[in-house]
């Protein structure tokens, strides 16, 4: 449908929004105590659709829950009540489709008219035509544009601590399924609702269940009342305390991986992603502001203010207050807008007055009272409005949806980049997770057959390449595909920018973030090659026989050597690490290689080693070669001192009100989820009074740390490293270890070089002169030199133990501060250094690129028989640069060497 009939459908929409009943909002009395004034009984107990009709056999929520909607916060469990029990008539199929860390079901509720319903497994087919285009002719497509509803997935409370989403989500089920109105008869006619009432119910139930606590009768509207101090760590993220409004490309949580496999199987055309901002703001809804990722088409922005007018509209008529385009951007892929757009749909953030601090009601900074019942009215509307749009632009929508995968065809096969090639390198694994990660979000990923020569390439750091070799198995990425945006968005070397402000990181190009090579071939390589079904390869387990071996040897470069060798440590082993490279019946075996003895090595309990060593290998994915001797053909022999012993450690991971939740999280979940590694968690209060010598290492995640430990704490870690302690710290951690901040070790901060002085602001004897700068202006300079996350690239000192098995690289970090190590080699030994030229993709300013270049991201540093490791930055940022995440667990399982 051309743009100008899409917006005569869409006012004629709008006008009959205006002809329905509106009348304005209940005036308020100037309240003159700090207390929740309680909300008018509205018929049937629901207010938020003034003059609607309702199917009486259906019970409105507030007389199952016993309260009106936006008078209180809802635990998840009740909401689940109200939700099933709307679902039980022919206009809702309630569909479980996962369930959250901490055993909290998920479900998403369909809703549409019963002849819809009752055709949901078509209706799936037809989507999935659209989708895959290639085999549709024009008159398949109109029939099927014709006869299908408009998907409208409408997901509610992603971070927990915003709560009005999900209060609002079953004021509008109700709605949905119980109105009888022409208007709510329309939205079921012409749309498939797919309402998600709760995205993260882990993080909502934390908020919820603390607010509910501490509450009195009524709510204390005063902005100094307890009720506006959430506790540490708050519940805007899942149980790992992640941020589940990060995750839709990256799918590290299980509640994102359940939504994207869902989402998947009713693709709709139309997504929001409900949220709330502080409390002193009003409402916002699309259009975004700028950078949008170029990835996208122009009509995405154009779509998003078709629904920006369709929201004005409805919240003009009550008079509210709104805004568009400030703030929120659409350029970083995954956010509930930005992924969904990629997959085809208009995909859109609204965000609420309130947020955790304003509680159920908050008298605010210019004298207006905000309730839940408020922000909950909005969402509603927002939400309402949001369907009728969609509803009138129905046909449009469904042809675009179906566009949007055609034109990426095309896009493809014309375009500069016909696929990307990615080689799985010294660690199989990594390449084989990455490829896995783009086929769960539908992206088609393909495996060579056969060895086969491609060209002509470019690397990432845009070298032009004729042709170059490739073995078997190498992963293959073409973009003549229906997601084809989607895969050049997170594949892609850098994103091109066109503005220095952005709302998130500027980089996130996962080759990089998974350390593996790639490479843009301009023309699809001739060669046998099949569809990749998203499996990762796993190692032979004990390779060979074991009969007569003088020891195991393991490869430390496979992604979970890790895993098996602390687990086989934790049930008495022994083992060692090489310091050196080696060569053995004819193969070479690298720095980190671990050698676990066959004689005189008895397990726990009697368990036989090679048997044992067999389960283990397999159960973690590893291969495992035997040998029969310990006189190597080249390099140290099996027994020199050059192997140095490991031993099991358990670790103390700290926790406390000055570390940052989500670095916490990303180590929590690495040490239980991803290699089973012991672990306890230890709040930062009780370290000068624990007994440190039960823990073999210890972490510091990013954080605060400067007020929280007592010199006599300090000088008790010291001790405890040199009797052989691990110090691990990560980001605030390291830099609270350095010098000058705690003493902890002789490390120190890196100095910025001197700033170049503006010649215009020089006098004449070259001094520097006071100017005053405008505010506007100020703001615009702090962008151009900051580092709001860029990608930098890193050089491994390859005799430090830190960066054994991390491989030939390439080495990224996800970098978003200034600040380094100094790699004096009087205080410590680095590990990593970042480049002369540090910066590979996404902004970082000139200056701040200087400061880090040649400086230590990482630097380790003897204290006794034991040491510390302390890196700059986070790098398990998001836990999704995966290609240091051996650098981690080496800085807590390998001892010294040179340090």
């Amino acid at each position: 449908m051309p743009l100008l009939d899409a917006w005569l459908a869409l006012t004629a929409t709008l006008a009959a929004y205006a002809a329905g009943p509106a009348p304005a909002p209940p005036a308020r009395e100037p309240s003159t105590s700090a207390t929740v004034p309680q909300a008018p009984q509205a018929p049937q107990g629901f207010e938020f659709f003034p003059g609607g009709t309702y199917d009486p056999q259906i019970p409105a929520p507030a007389q199952q829950l016993g309260y009106p909607i936006g008078s209180r916060f809802t635990e998840h469990s009740r909401l689940l009540e109200v939700v099933r029990a709307l679902a039980q008539n022919e206009r809702a199929v309630l569909e479980r489709y996962g369930e959250s860390e901490e055993r909290r079901p998920l479900y998403v509720a369909y809703v549409s008219a019963p002849e819809n319903l009752r055709n949901l497994k078509q209706i799936r087919a037809d989507l999935a035509s659209l989708v895959d285009a290639r085999a549709l002719a024009p008159e398949a497509v109109a029939k099927i544009v014709e006869r299908l509803p408009i998907v409208v997935w409408l997901s509610y409370n992603v971070h927990g601590n915003e709560p009005s989403p999900s209060e609002a989500a079953i004021a509008f089920l109700y709605q949905l399924v119980a109105g009888t109105d022409a208007r709510t008869e329309a939205i079921r006619k012409n749309c498939l609702i797919v309402l998600d009432p709760c995205v993260n119910p882990d993080g909502r139930d934390r908020y919820v269940h603390w607010y509910n606590s501490i509450v009195g009768s009524v709510g204390d509207a005063n902005p100094a009342s307890w009720e506006r101090n959430e506790p540490w760590p708050g519940g805007r993220y899942n149980h790992y305390y992640f941020d589940l409004n990060r995750d839709w490309a990256f799918l590290t949580q299980a509640e994102s991986r359940a939504r994207v496999e869902a989402y998947l199987k009713t693709p709709p055309q139309v997504h929001v992603d409900f949220h709330e901002m502080g409390a002193s703001s009003s409402y916002f809804f699309f259009p975004p502001v700028y950078p949008v990722n170029t990835n996208f088409p122009g009509d995405v922005v154009e779509w998003a203010k078709v629904f920006g007018k369709g929201n004005a509209s409805a919240f003009d008529k009550f008079g509210w207050s709104y805004y568009t385009r400030e703030n929120f951007d659409l350029f970083y892929p995954g956010y509930g807008d930005s992924w969904p757009s990629f997959q085809g749909a208009i995909g859109m953030t609204y965000e609420q007055a309130g947020h955790s601090s304003a509680g159920v009601a908050i008298r605010r900074d210019d004298e207006t009272l905000l309730t839940l019942r408020d922000r909950t009215w909005h969402h509603f509307v927002a939400s309402l409005a949001t369907c009728e749009t969609a509803a009138a632009q129905r046909a449009a929508l469904l042809r675009r949806f179906y566009d949007w995968h055609r034109t990426a065809i095309e896009e493809g096969e014309r375009g500069p980049v016909q696929e990307y090639v990615i080689t799985e390198g010294d660690d199989p694994t990594r390449a084989a997770a990455l490829a896995s990660l783009l086929v769960m979000q539908g992206i088609q990923v393909e495996r060579a057959g056969e060895p086969f020569v491609a060209g002509p390439l470019r690397d990432f750091d845009g070298k032009e390449i004729d042709r170059e070799q490739f073995p078997a198995g190498t992963y293959l990425v073409p973009l003549a595909q229906p997601r084809k945006r989607l895969a050049n968005a997170l594949l892609e070397p850098s994103p091109q920018m066109r503005d220095l402000y952005f709302y998130d990181v500027s980089a996130w190009s996962l080759p990089r973030a998974f350390g593996v090579r790639a490479y843009t071939a301009s023309q699809k390589a001739a060669v046998r090659r099949a569809p990749f079904d998203g499996a990762v390869p796993r190692g032979k387990g004990l390779e060979g026989d074991p009969k007569g071996a003088y020891a195991y040897l393991v490869d430390w470069r496979q992604g979970n050597a890790p895993k098996f060798v602390a687990r086989l440590l934790s049930e008495g082993s022994r083992a060692s690490v090489a310091s050196k490279e080696f060569k053995l019946g004819g193969r070479t075996f690298g720095r980190g290689t671990v050698v676990i003895p066959a004689a005189n090595n008895p397990l726990t309990g009697g368990a036989d080693l090679a048997e044992r060593t067999r389960q283990l290998a397999e159960a973690a994915g590893v291969s495992v070669t035997p040998v029969a001797s310990g006189l190597s053909d080249d390099g140290p022999d099996l027994g020199s001192d050059l192997f140095r012993a490991l031993r099991s450690r358990r670790v103390a991971l700290v926790v406390g009100e000055k570390v940052v939740p989500s670095s916490f999280g990303a180590v929590r979940f690495l040490l239980e989820k991803s290699y089973d590694l012991p672990f306890t968690i230890v709040p930062i209060s009780r370290l000068g009074s624990i007994k440190l010598s039960d823990f073999g290492a210890l972490v510091f995640p990013d954080g605060f740390y400067d007020s929280d430990v007592s010199k006599e704490t300090v000088s008790r870690i010291r001790e405890w490293m040199a009797a052989g302690g691990f110090f691990v710290g990560i980001g605030g951690g390291g830099f609270w270890a350095t010098a000058e901040r705690s003493g902890l070790t002789r490390i120190r901060e890196s100095k910025a070089p001197a700033d170049a002085a503006d010649p215009a602001s020089r006098g004449k004897e070259g001094s520097v002169a006071r100017r005053y700068i405008p505010a506007d202006q100020r703001e615009a300079e702090e962008r151009r030199r900051g580092n709001p996350g860029a990608i930098l690239r890193l050089e491994p000192e390859p005799s430090s133990s830190v960066a054994f098995g991390c491989g030939d690289g390439p080495h990224f970090v996800m970098a978003s501060n200034e600040k380094a190590f100094d790699p004096d080699p009087e205080t410590g030994q680095p590990a990593f250094l970042y480049a002369a030229e540090p910066k590979v993709a996404g902004y970082v300013g000139t200056e701040a690129s200087r400061r880090l270049a040649g400086q230590a991201f990482a630097m380790t540093s003897r204290v006794g028989r034991g040491r510390a490791v302390l890196f700059s930055e986070d790098l398990n940022f998001r836990l999704v640069w995966q290609g240091l995440t051996k650098a981690f667990l080496n800085a807590l399982l390998l001892p010294p060497i040179r340090d």
